[in-house]
C-alpha cells in the first residue's frame, strides 16, 4: 500500500491527469510539475542504478550502498521541491488566459497564452528560464469567419468527447484548401523542442462534414 501511494502520488506531478481517487471517484488530477516520462528523471535514475551496479562488482561494502542511496533521496526531494516551489511562484503570477508547463530541465518551463476575443484567436508559446533571456517559440492570430468559427467549436467539441485527447491542453492551427477546412490540434504535454503529438480533422466548408482524420506528430509552426 506505501508503494501503490508513492507511485500514485508521484504520478499526480506530472502532466498527465490520473483518477487518483479511483474507484470512489473518477474525476482527474494533475499538478503539472513534472513532464510525463521526464527524460531528465529517466537519466538520473540509469546514473544511480550504474553506480550501484559498478559498487556491487568493485567494492561491494554496505555503507557505499547507503551512501548513494542516501545522497540520491535527498537529490530527487530537493529536486521536486524545486519544481513545485517554481510552479506556485509561477503561478501566482499568470493571468487567467496563460498555462504553465514545465521543461525537460528544472530550470525551464513554458508559458502558453491563448485567447478568442470574437472570431480572432490569438496564440503564443514563450520558452523561460531562471538563469537566461525568454525565447519567443512560437506566436500567432488568425481570423476565422463565421463558418471556420462553427468547424473549429465542432474540432474542440470532437476533442474533448475523446477520453485520449480530452486530456491535454491544444494549440490549434488551421489550412484552407479547395473547399477543406483542416485544424490541427497539437498537444502541449508531451512537447519537446517545439516539436509535439497532433490530431488533424478536416472538414467540407460547404456541409460542415467531417470528412477526414490524421493522428501523428510534428514541428508547431503555421
Amino acid at each position: 500500500m506505501v508503494f501503490y501511494g508513492l507511485h500514485i502520488s508521484l504520478d499526480l506531478l506530472t502532466t498527465t491527469k490520473i483518477p487518483c481517487f479511483y474507484p470512489i471517484s473518477k474525476k482527474e488530477y494533475s499538478f503539472y510539475i513534472e513532464k510525463a516520462g521526464s527524460s531528465f528523471t529517466f537519466l538520473t535514475s540509469w546514473i544511480f542504478l550504474i553506480i550501484n551496479l559498478l559498487i556491487f562488482h568493485i567494492s561491494p561494502a554496505l555503507f557505499l550502498f547507503v551512501m548513494v542511496i542516501n545522497f540520491y533521496t535527498y537529490f530527487t526531494l530537493i529536486y521536486y521541491l524545486y519544481r513545485i516551489l517554481t510552479k506556485i511562484w509561477i503561478n501566482l503570477h499568470l493571468k487567467d488566459n496563460q498555462k504553465y508547463f514545465p521543461g525537460v530541465l528544472p530550470f525551464y518551463f513554458i508559458i502558453f497564452e491563448s485567447e478568442i476575443v470574437n472570431n480572432g484567436i490569438s496564440l503564443r508559446l514563450e520558452k523561460k528560464s531562471h538563469f537566461s533571456k525568454s525565447k519567443l517559440l512560437y506566436k500567432n492570430i488568425t481570423i476565422l469567419d463565421s463558418d471556420e468559427m462553427v468547424l473549429f467549436e465542432k474540432g474542440m467539441k470532437l476533442c474533448k468527447d475523446n477520453y485520449y485527447f480530452a486530456k491535454w491542453t491544444v494549440l490549434p492551427i488551421f489550412f484552407k484548401n479547395e473547399g477543406v477546412f483542416s485544424i490541427r490540434f497539437f498537444f502541449l504535454e508531451p512537447m519537446i523542442k517545439i516539436r509535439a503529438m497532433y490530431i488533424q480533422y478536416d472538414f467540407n466548408l460547404l456541409t460542415h462534414q467531417l470528412i477526414g482524420f490524421n493522428q501523428s506528430s510534428g514541428r508547431i509552426q503555421p
